[in-house]
């Protein structure tokens, strides 16, 4: 690596290093990288490089931690879901997420207002 490579450029790059060396919290380097980038965003001189590599990798099917939060709700985790049980990674199943899903899937189908919604 030289050193006329920009601070954005060492971003991205520690970004995919991360990916790349600890696949297993891929999850959590999006989420920051996503955070960075949006924050950036908000300013004038902000490279167009990275919202596209922030595109390219929600393309790839990336996801942040706030997307997996969102898509416990959808599927009726919560307080107030359907379900009525908080969503944690480690206390819940993976054949009771299957079910959930396969629940919010049948409640589409009986929902003609919002079952697309559920659906996404």
């Amino acid at each position: 690596m030289s050193s006329t490579k920009s601070p954005l450029d060492l971003l991205a790059f520690a970004y995919y290093a991360q990916v790349r060396c600890d696949p297993a919290r891929t999850a959590e380097h999006f989420t920051s990288f996503s955070n960075l980038v949006t924050m950036m965003q908000n300013f004038a001189d902000c490279p167009q490089s990275l919202p596209e590599i922030l595109a390219t990798e929600r393309s790839r099917d990336r996801f942040t931690t706030d997307d997996v939060q969102q898509a416990a709700m959808i599927l009726g985790f919560g307080e107030t879901g359907v379900l009525g049980v908080e969503y944690s990674e480690a206390d819940v199943p993976e054949s009771f997420l299957e079910n959930a899903w396969r629940d919010c899937v049948k409640r589409s189908w009986r929902d003609p207002a919002g079952g697309a919604e559920m659906l996404r």
